[in-house]
């Protein structure tokens, strides 16, 4: 892969020799900081202008960032942004396509599997990685996007790191009639094969209800709940315009925080009307 630091130095310091001389806007910027962000799927600068902040953010962000286009020292893809970020003035550019990172392994960013319900998604812009969970703060996960931006692997993912903990219970419910998540039928922790259709998915959903309702009662004995009952769902516009699907979903997201029953759903469309 090309080196991109240098690429950011050199933007970096052209942009700031620019400022300096004021060809910006015609007159001198002063520039306390620049700080270069090497992403994976773009670079950006984060530059300190004290009290030249709006002038700088104003000439980068006129007519289309046309004055920006001039300084990035790539063929970048589609179009730069210039935003506030904090007290900064961020600029980013995506890589061109050679030079992106593309694939991102889970074992080059996550060796061990992760306990408590969370899992690994990625590496964040400065090489750190993300980890997230399901908490008391975020029982369920929506992840939206549009055909071909990673939802149904990010799903995958999820559930093949949170199958490793033998006491959660695993539903699947695919939208996509098998090509979505399928593949997990044999992954540990599967309760019954994988939903395809309006009957199958109500099954498998009203198990997913009679369980919470057993921890309910559990939980009013004081009785210890052990393990999640994860309910995974892969384009689920598909089969939510069945009442009963969508009125045992709204049971799930609304009721299932208390005794650690989860949704994870993907979908185009995330409407209000069926998760609320």
């Amino acid at each position: 892969m090309i080196d991109r630091k240098p690429l950011l130095d050199a933007w970096a310091n052209s942009l700031a020799q620019a400022a300096y001389s004021g060809a910006l806007d015609g007159k001198p910027m002063h520039i306390l900081s620049v700080h270069t962000v090497c992403g994976p799927r773009a670079g950006a600068l984060e530059i300190h202008a004290g009290l030249d902040t709006e002038r700088l953010l104003s000439s980068m962000a006129k007519s289309d960032c046309a004055l920006l286009r001039q300084f990035v020292t790539w063929d970048f893809a589609g179009d730069p942004l210039a935003y506030m970020s904090s007290r900064y003035v961020r600029l980013e550019a995506a890589w061109a396509r050679e030079m992106e990172e593309k694939n991102i392994t889970l074992s080059s960013i996550g060796q061990k599997p992760k306990a408590g319900g969370r899992w690994v998604v990625g590496k964040n812009e400065y090489g750190s990685t993300v980890v997230v969970g399901l908490s008391d703060s975020l029982p369920h996960y929506l992840i939206a996007g549009w055909t071909g931006s990673g939802k149904t692997l990010s799903v995958r993912s999820a559930l093949c790191q949170l199958s490793q903990d033998p006491a959660n219970k695993i539903v699947l419910v695919d939208g996509k009639y098998g090509a979505g998540l399928g593949c997990l039928e044999n992954l540990a922790g599967v309760v019954a094969p994988v939903a395809l259709d309006v009957e199958s998915a109500r099954r498998a959903l009203a198990w997913a209800v009679i369980e919470m309702k057993k921890r309910y009662a559990a939980l009013a004995m004081n009785e210890e709940i052990n393990g999640r009952i994860i309910v995974a769902c892969d384009e689920i516009q598909e089969l939510a315009q069945d009442e009963a699907i969508a009125d045992m979903l709204s049971k799930l997201v609304r009721l299932g925080r208390e005794v650690k029953v989860h949704c994870i759903i993907a979908t185009q469309h995330p409407l209000l009307d069926i998760f609320g």
